[in-house]
């Protein structure tokens, strides 16, 4: 072996040795960040639903869907935290509160999927949020809700 071809070798027994070291860095620390945005998450998740228990107490399911669409209106839509607390908020709520008459008139099954769309480009319009994507987001919870009775 030439010592040019050694000094390739060592350079590349670096490298390979570094560039594993700093995976394994990387992968570690992850992992354990990977662990606390999960417990957040929860924690998140627990005061959230805290909160539409005690939203619910006075409010209608109307009510908690236009509380849904406050809190969603204040998400980014890339904002994966915080669009997940919207939905939990919303469907527990929704779920808690008292009945309004009429609210799960018309509303398409879910599995429908044609006629979920066209239903929720129409209340959305009516709410005057054409084009919202949280909107029509948000009125996923109100066809769990309706669902479910």
């Amino acid at each position: 072996m030439t010592d040019r071809n050694r000094r390739v070798a060592i350079i590349l027994a670096v490298l390979f040795c570094g560039g594993g070291l700093v995976c394994l860095v990387c992968g570690v620390f992850g992992f354990f960040r990977l662990q606390e945005w999960g417990q957040q998450v929860q924690r998140d998740a627990q005061a959230t639903v805290a909160e539409a228990d005690e939203f619910a107490r006075t409010h209608d399911q109307v009510g908690c869907r236009d509380e849904g669409l406050r809190r969603a209106d204040l998400c980014g839509l890339t904002d994966v935290n915080c669009n997940a607390q919207v939905t939990v908020f919303t469907d527990r709520c929704m779920a808690a509160a008292t009945p309004t008459p009429g609210f799960c008139d018309g509303v398409p099954p879910q599995t429908e999927i044609m006629e979920s769309a066209r239903w929720a480009a129409a209340q959305c319009q009516q709410m005057g949020r054409a084009q919202d994507s949280h909107c029509t987001t948000l009125l996923q919870s109100v066809q769990r809700t309706c669902a479910g009775h």
